[in-house]
């Protein structure tokens, strides 16, 4: 039986985690990727209204994700900034340095792309349709 106790832990633990932009997009990962198996169950159960249910709050979990995403490609510069430094340089040695970075700076060009992607999908810029069918 939980006590007090260990109820206050998984509680402060719970914070913690959410407090984090890191740690609610994990959250809101793993309720996407849960929503998807719930939807695929109920289909092959062929209860098609239920899965269009679920349907819809994966899709207004995945886009809740990829707005929380947003600027995130700024992280990544400051990443950048920070492993061409002399403190970086003091800690860390270069090939690691450049394996971070050469990290950091594909995650900028997923970040914007990503950005590009999901204002098309909205209309507020046109991409060509091979540019969206590839993203």
């Amino acid at each position: 039986m939980a006590t007090k106790l260990d109820s206050l832990k998984v509680l402060n633990i719970s914070v913690q985690l959410l407090a984090t932009h890191s740690g609610r997009d994990k959250v809101a990962k793993t309720f996407h990727y849960l929503a998807r198996i719930v939807r695929w169950w109920l289909e092959k159960k062929k209860n098609t209204e239920m899965a269009a249910m679920v349907e819809q709050f994966r899709g207004a979990i995945g886009s809740s994700r990829r707005v929380g995403r947003f600027f995130s490609s700024l992280n990544c510069a400051q990443a950048i900034g920070y492993y061409l430094s002399p403190e970086s340089a003091r800690e860390s040695p270069s090939w690691l340095r450049l394996l971070l970075i050469i990290a950091s700076v594909s995650d900028m060009f997923y970040y914007i792309s990503d950005n590009l992607t999901f204002a098309a999908k909205y209309k507020f810029i046109t991409l060509s349709e091979r540019t969206n069918y590839i993203w």
